[in-house]
């Protein structure tokens, strides 16, 4: 950190680099470092927690961790600080909890809001708004609750494999069988 620039071969010549000297590539990296270093802790405090509390048996990361499911499928950090799990089972939001300075785990699923329980993929957008790919379209969650992109609002497919938001707000969604997608997100 201290500094450094990143540099990036993802970037051809003609990319624009930021007034501040930043790469595109540098704030995905720093998310991954953040989101590493949240990881990291969330570890740390297990391994700790675990060496305590030895009545979870062979599950104990997963009892102990609180994952809904050991088949995590996207990692995402929202603007608040929490970390965003998705899997084949719903999300577990991870947070910095008061208690012995750890980490709470809440699990969020279709009983909660959420489209499908199925996620693929996660993107967080400009306004802090979390965007999850799933088996029953995209769901939104927009601090409160979700807001649901489907195939009745236009999507081609509602089996969602991958989201990403691009600079001029456009929803970008790939979908299982039916090929690429675009919204704006200003106006979903």
């Amino acid at each position: 950190r201290g500094g450094r620039q990143c540099s990036s071969d993802l970037f051809s010549s003609r990319s624009r680099t930021p007034s501040n000297g930043r790469t595109p590539a540098c704030r995905h990296m720093d998310l991954a470092r953040s989101v590493q270093d949240v990881l990291e802790e969330t570890v740390l405090a297990l391994v700790r927690h675990l060496h305590k509390d030895k009545k979870c048996g062979n599950d104990s990361i997963r009892c102990v961790l609180g994952l809904v499911d050991e088949s995590v499928t996207t990692l995402t950090r929202g603007l608040s600080g929490r970390v965003w799990i998705g899997s084949n089972n719903g999300l577990s939001m991870c947070e910095k909890s008061d208690e012995n300075a750890g980490y709470k785990f809440t699990t969020i699923t279709t009983r909660n809001g959420l489209g499908n329980d199925m996620i693929s993929d996660a993107m967080l957008d400009r306004e802090g708004n979390l965007w999850f790919g799933t088996n029953s379209g995209i769901s939104m969650f927009e601090g409160m609750k979700f807001v649901h992109v489907t195939h009745d609002d236009g999507l081609s497919s509602d089996v969602t494999t991958s989201v990403f938001i691009s600079r001029d707000s456009g929803l970008w969604v790939g979908t299982g069988g039916g090929g690429l997608n675009k919204f704006n997100i200003r106006n979903t």
